[in-house]
């Protein structure tokens, strides 16, 4: 987890009476994970449309996992993390330590954290679900309309640290 996290961003919907969603709350020290969007829904009233904890509770466990060795790993396991620049598994050799795999992207030999794994003893480790889990997103800029509430964030993630064949920058933006 980023050392100094910026507080979450509740962005809202215009009020209506009608059917509609009303809210996204936003962690940008998460790489952008939407943490909860909320809705509007007749006979219902307001509800939580994704299973996410609260967010006191979503930043004790983000606290927890920050002693763990993949500490973005946390934002996988519930909310819409944003899961680049893979989704799912990749598998390759996995070093001594069992820590990290080496695997071959676009015919290049990458070092990937092996994050994941079968909860069996001896299941193979792998890497999962991208590099930003724990990414602040940065030059955040905040826009507030009557028609809209607008979220926008940059990460300069270049090679996401760990020699991705790639010189990426990411831009979000979360209406």
């Amino acid at each position: 987890m980023a050392a100094m996290e910026p507080p979450a961003v509740t962005l809202q919907a215009p009020p209506t009476t009608a059917p509609a969603f009303t809210s996204a709350e936003i962690l940008p020290g998460r790489g952008m994970m939407t943490l909860q969007v909320r809705a509007r829904l007749p006979e219902l009233g307001e509800v939580d449309l994704i299973a996410s904890p609260p967010l006191a509770e979503a930043r004790a466990r983000f606290e927890r996992s920050a002693r763990q060795p993949f500490p973005g790993n946390e934002s996988y396991l519930f909310g819409g993390a944003v899961l680049i620049p893979y989704a799912n598994r990749i598998r390759g050799k996995l070093s001594a330590d069992g820590r990290t795999i080496t695997t071959r992207i676009l015919d290049r030999e990458v070092t990937l954290p092996a994050n994941a794994g079968g909860r069996r003893p001896g299941a193979e480790r792998y890497a999962m679900h991208g590099l930003i889990l724990d990414s602040e997103v940065g030059s955040l800029e905040r826009r507030t309309t009557e028609g809209e509430d607008v979220l926008r964030g940059t990460l300069q993630a270049g090679d996401f640290g760990w020699g991705w064949p790639s010189k990426t920058e990411l831009t979000f933006e979360n209406v």
